[in-house]
C-alpha cells in the first residue's frame, strides 16, 4: 500500500457503476461526490427520496456531467431491500462497486420491520440481503468489488448469536459494535465465498476512523441523555473530516493493489485518524465457528441465500 494514499491516488473510474448505500448523507454523500469526480455511474440507494434528490443536485452543481441515479433503500425492511435489488437487477447490466454504507449509530433500542434490533437489522442483515439478491450481477462483472463499512467500535462487539440484545438490558455502543463486528465479518466471509467459488470478485472491509458527519451532528440535536451527549461531543472534538474519512473506503474499493479480505483502516494512534492502512480485527472476525453461525443465522433470519 502506498503510504499516504490521497483521492489523488484513486484510478479514474469512467465506464464503472457504483452503488453506494445511504449516498445522501454522511460519509455516503462524500463517497457520492468522489465516485462522481472519478466518472463513475453511481446509483445512490437512499431510504429517504427527497433528501437523495437534494444530495444528488449538490454533487452535480459540483459536477454537471456526474451520472446519478436514485434507488429507493430502507436496510430496515427486507421487502425494500429486495425491491431495491430487483430494481437495479432490472435496469443495469453490470454492478463493478457496491459501498455497503448506510447504517445507524447508538441508537436507543428498536426493532427492524421484520423485528430485529434496530442495528445489526439496518448495518448488517440488510447488507447482507442487498449482496445476496444483487449476486447475479455481481457474478456477471469481472472484477466487481463489495466494501463493507465497519467501525473501530467492531473491538466492543461480542456478537452473543443466542442471546441478542432486549430491551431490559440494552447498551447501545455494545450493540452498534456488534453490528460492525458482524459486517466487517461479512466482508471477509464473502471474499472466502468468492474465492471457493471461482467467482472473479473481492471483497473487503473498512473503516473511516472518527470522521465528522452529521449521523453525529443529528444525534446530537436529539439526544437527551447528558452522559450519551459526552461521548458525541467527544468523539466529535477528535474526529477528522469526512473527505479524509472515506479515503481508506475509496481505497478498498478502488486501488489495483487492495487484495480480497483486507480489513483497511488509518494509521493513527488507537486508529482515530490519519491515512489508510491495512489493519487487523478483533479474534472473534476470524473465528471459523462464530463466521459459520452468523452466516447459518443470517440465512434464516433474511430467507436469502447465496
Amino acid at each position: 500500500m502506498k503510504k499516504n494514499w490521497t483521492l489523488d491516488d484513486m484510478p479514474d473510474q469512467a465506464g464503472k457503476i457504483v452503488l453506494i448505500t445511504g449516498a445522501n448523507d454522511g460519509l455516503g454523500f462524500h463517497l457520492t461526490k468522489a465516485f462522481a469526480q472519478k466518472q463513475a455511474q453511481v446509483i445512490m440507494a437512499c431510504r429517504n427520496l427527497e433528501k437523495a434528490e437534494k444530495a444528488r443536485h449538490e454533487v452535480l452543481k459540483l459536477y454537471p456531467e456526474a451520472s446519478l441515479d436514485i434507488v429507493k433503500l430502507d436496510l430496515g425492511d427486507l421487502q425494500s431491500v429486495k425491491a431495491c435489488a430487483e430494481t437495479v437487477l432490472t435496469h443495469y447490466d453490470r454492478l463493478d462497486i457496491i459501498m455497503c454504507n448506510g447504517g445507524i449509530m447508538a441508537v436507543p433500542y428498536g426493532k427492524t420491520k421484520d423485528n430485529i434490533e434496530l442495528h445489526m437489522g439496518v448495518n448488517y442483515y440488510g447488507h447482507f440481503a442487498l449482496i445476496g439478491h444483487l449476486m447475479p450481477l455481481i457474478k456477471k462483472t469481472p472484477g466487481a468489488r463489495v466494501v463493507t463499512t465497519s467501525s473501530a467500535a467492531e473491538k466492543l462487539g461480542r456478537l452473543d448469536l443466542a442471546h441478542p440484545p432486549r430491551a431490559e438490558n440494552y447498551n447501545r455502543w455494545l450493540a452498534y459494535g456488534d453490528s460492525k463486528l458482524a459486517i466487517l465479518m461479512l466482508g471477509l466471509m464473502l471474499d472466502e465465498k468468492f474465492k471457493a467459488a471461482g467467482i472473479n470478485a473481492k471483497a473487503l472491509s473498512a473503516h473511516p476512523g472518527f470522521a465528522k458527519t452529521n449521523l453525529r451532528k443529528t444525534r446530537l440535536e436529539t439526544e437527551k441523555n447528558l452522559w450519551q451527549r459526552f461521548q458525541l461531543r467527544f468523539y466529535e472534538l477528535i474526529s477528522m473530516p469526512a473527505e479524509r474519512g472515506i479515503l481508506p473506503l475509496l481505497y478498498a474499493a478502488t486501488d489495483p493493489s487492495a487484495k480480497g479480505g483486507m480489513y483497511i483502516a488509518v494509521s493513527g494512534i488507537g486508529e482515530i485518524q490519519g491515512h489508510p492502512k491495512v489493519s487487523k480485527a478483533q479474534k472473534r472476525a476470524y473465528d471459523p465457528h462464530l463466521r459459520k453461525s452468523l452466516w447459518e443465522k443470517s440465512e434464516e433470519l433474511t430467507n436469502v441465500t447465496f
